[in-house]
């Protein structure tokens, strides 16, 4: 009777530890699939927050844009570029990027009217005082570039502001005939390369892949 009451003693609580280790595991599972959830969440907040953030700054530059052509005039060649990309193009490895950018190209009579609309678009970036800071204004005109460099170069770089993203704006001069990879209007005559746009590291692919 003694053992049997013993035995059946020691089934108790085989099976209650049973119970209370597959409660424990339960629990731990909950508490697990939960933390799992919080950070999820948290993830795709930040995601659409990101998005938000590149989608509010194509909007302003896209406002920019649309003024720098007002004041130009309708340009005789245009391209515009949203992409992301990795720094390792063979791999698809290494910090993701996206950027938005404009190119226009116009065909000009001269270097002096190149420089005339450089100018133009620089006074159109900085009025845009409520959207962008400009951090480095032009260093140099084209003018001031060595002579050796058939297809002059110069840039300003802004910021986004409240975005955070750095911005920039690149122009060329490209006399008639000269070798340019970038957009121009018509190789046999003068043109003036223009490129507006801006880019960041991002936390996902917003825009088609460039790799």
């Amino acid at each position: 009777m003694k053992k049997s009451f013993l035995k059946s003693n020691n089934k108790n609580k085989a099976q209650n530890n049973k119970n209370a280790a597959w409660k424990i595991s339960v629990i731990i599972l909950a508490l697990l699939l939960g933390l799992l959830m919080y950070y999820v969440a948290k993830d795709e907040s930040a995601v659409e927050k990101d998005r938000q953030r590149f989608e509010t700054t194509e909007s302003k530059l896209e406002t920019l844009t649309n003024a720098v052509v007002t004041k130009l005039g309708k340009p005789d060649a245009e391209t515009s570029k949203n992409s992301c990309g990795r720094a390792n193009l063979k791999s698809s490895r290494g910090p993701l990027t996206c950027s938005i950018s404009y190119s226009y190209a116009y065909i000009v009579t001269g270097i002096e009217q190149a420089e005339t609309m450089v100018s133009s678009v620089e006074e159109i970036i900085r009025a845009r005082n409520d959207s962008f800071t400009v951090i480095k204004p032009l260093a140099r005109s084209f003018k001031q570039v060595p002579a050796n460099i058939k297809t002059p170069g110069i840039d300003s770089d802004f910021t986004a502001d409240n975005e955070g993203m750095r911005c920039g704006a690149t122009y060329y001069y490209v006399p008639a005939n000269a070798f340019f990879g970038n957009l121009i209007a018509d190789p046999n005559k003068e043109n003036i390369s223009i490129n507006i746009g801006c880019g960041d590291g991002a936390r996902a692919e917003y825009y088609p892949s460039s790799n």
